[in-house]
């Protein structure tokens, strides 16, 4: 009977799978999830209805955590979440629907009152619902950039640490 054909350099593949299995893998999930968060926060923005549209800045997304990653999108997540440029002057009162009130618009508010009393009023919800609504239609996109940022974030992985031998 012919030998069998061995295979070499299997302990180097060995070592690099350790390798990976600590820090690496966290590095790749860390990649791919922040891909996953970056079509979500798209998807939001586009599905933000147009009377807040100077508000679509105010979409983001962020990851957080080295040993337990977390994830999230919305409104006024991550740097820089309350800094949003100013309306333009108008005669009427009222700004309109910004980066500094999209929240209200989203979500609604309750009935408030100043602490003299004075009523503000409350404001009824205009899209709630709008972030599982957005993430059940980039459903898909989101898993497929996830899997190629993790693929390529494998791969750039594999190449640094062959690059050090």
């Amino acid at each position: 009977m012919p030998a069998k054909p061995a295979i070499e350099g299997i302990a180097e593949v060995l070592k690099l799978l350790d390798d990976l299995r600590d820090k690496g893998v966290r590095t790749v999930v860390r990649q791919a999830v922040r891909a996953g968060t970056t079509v979500v926060a798209k998807q939001m923005r586009k599905d933000l209805d147009a009377k807040a549209r100077k508000a679509r800045p105010a979409i983001r997304a962020k990851v957080t955590g080295r040993q337990r990653v977390r994830a999230k999108v919305g409104v006024h997540v991550g740097k820089k979440r309350d800094r949003f440029p100013e309306l333009p002057k108008r005669k009427k009162p009222g700004k309109g629907i910004a980066g500094r009130n999209v929240h209200w618009w989203i979500s609604g508010t309750r009935q408030r009152t100043t602490k003299s009393g004075r009523n503000l009023g409350s404001m009824p919800a205009q899209q709630d619902g709008l972030a599982i609504r957005s993430y059940n239609a980039a459903r898909q996109a989101t898993f497929l950039a996830m899997r190629l940022r993790a693929e390529k974030a494998l791969q750039n992985l594999i190449k640094r640490r062959n690059k050090r031998r």
